[in-house]
């Protein structure tokens, strides 16, 4: 697919038609190939970065970032392995602490050691273990992933919807992260990420990695890599060409980083269709206690969770409150039923959105009961249809829910 792009005359105009396809998420076309990871393959990756990167030099219209394609460009050729080929490590590295700040690392231990020895072989890592950046680390962890898939890897990652909106419209997109060995640190995974507009001073980033480390902070065990990434959730409605409102993933983010920092359990433990949109101060640690913010446009993303097949959407208490008027209309639909949780503190939060909490199952018992009275007092010719079918998906979830739990 890739040199077919290449094949075409304009290839500036084909790259900005089809740049979300080619460049964005886990599905992407540009990791497809790679994924493959033949000769011919690798010199059709190759041959398109360096048309795509001379294409943004001279194509102002493209809308790539500059920064972010450069690490998209080193990171590319990890995971294509050619054979005898050697990573510019120096230029990735400086291309990866331009776009995230990570200090005050502790040294690597003896069993991270031994959990990158192939990806430091593969990357030809020099570098003694205590003198690892929070780069190193980030090129360890994509050359693990080229050498074992994250699938195959067993490596647990945990996924929660997000709520974005515009002037417009209200959008859902998943949040995904991975835990892995190294440091207590947080960092966007870059490979996985693509060029997904993340707002014009990526503000989706400080978000996201903000939170994250918030919750890290409030924890005494100092391991655990996390990396997180955005994903398109296939009833959100598409992507944002910019993302400019970002506060809001805040407690979604914290959330997924908690779930990962559960011990002893089995991933995901997060329910996917219940969802938070809330902010919270990340200059402190985040704890039970730590009481979470408001949040704009939410009869945009009411709609949008909606929408989404949400079942279970969380606001800070005073905003649901302040704005029932606004989102009553969507959450009485029959057809389509939502519970909204009102909560004022990240603990509660963090319940609400898992499988097995006791927020979840009210949620079901309502949506049940909406049922029940929707049936008995409209009984139109399919209601008991829809209802069955209602009741029994709820009663799959719960099932499955259990079974993660055991």
């Amino acid at each position: 697919m890739l040199r077919e792009m290449m094949d075409d005359d304009d290839f500036s105009g084909a790259l900005l038609h089809r740049k979300k396809e080619i460049f964005f998420g886990p599905h992407s076309l540009l990791i497809q190939e790679c994924a493959e990871g033949t000769q011919a393959s690798a010199e059709t990756v190759r041959c398109f970065l360096q048309r795509t990167d001379a294409a943004i030099c001279t194509e102002s219209g493209l809308g790539i970032d500059r920064k972010t394609f450069d690490v998209i460009h080193q990171i590319a050729m990890i995971y294509v392995r050619e054979p005898d080929s050697k990573i510019d490590l120096q230029r990735l590295s400086l291309a990866l602490n331009g776009l995230v700040s990570v200090s005050n690392l502790p040294s690597a231990t003896s069993d991270d050691i031994v959990a990158y020895e192939d990806a430091r072989a593969a990357l030809r890592l020099a570098k003694p273990a205590d003198k690892w950046t929070a780069a190193d680390w980030q090129m360890l962890g994509f050359a693990n992933d080229a050498i074992s898939p994250p699938e195959s890897a067993k490596i647990p990652i945990e996924r929660t919807p997000v709520f974005v909106a515009d002037d417009h419209i209200g959008r859902v997109l998943w949040l995904a992260a991975d835990r892995i060995p190294g440091p207590a640190m947080v960092t966007p995974h870059w490979w996985r990420i693509g060029l997904v507009p993340l707002g014009p001073n990526r503000e989706l980033v400080t978000a996201i990695q903000k939170a994250m480390q918030a919750v890290i902070n409030g924890d005494d065990d100092r391991r655990h890599h996390i990396r997180w990434w955005i994903e398109e959730h296939p009833g959100g409605g598409g992507w944002f060409e910019e993302i400019g409102e970002a506060g809001s993933a805040q407690v979604a983010a914290a959330c997924v980083a908690r779930a990962l920092r559960e011990p002893e359990v089995s991933h995901p433990i997060l329910d996917p269709k219940a969802g938070v949109s809330a902010t919270f101060d990340t200059s402190v640690a985040a704890t039970d206690s730590t009481p979470i913010g408001k949040v704009d446009e939410v009869r945009k993303k009411t709609k949008a969770a909606q929408d989404a097949g949400i079942n279970t959407f969380v606001l800070e208490s005073n905003c649901a409150k302040k704005t029932k008027s606004e989102w009553s209309d969507y959450t009485n639909d029959p057809d389509r039923p939502l519970a909204v949780q009102k909560v004022t503190t990240f603990g509660d939060a963090y319940e609400a959105l898992l499988a097995m909490s006791s927020h979840i199952q009210k949620a079901k018992t309502t949506c049940w009961q909406g049922w029940g009275t929707f049936i008995d007092k409209e009984a139109p010719a399919n209601s008991e249809s829809r209802g069955s079918r209602h009741e029994a998906e709820t009663e799959q979830r719960y099932i499955d829910a259990s079974k993660k739990q055991q």
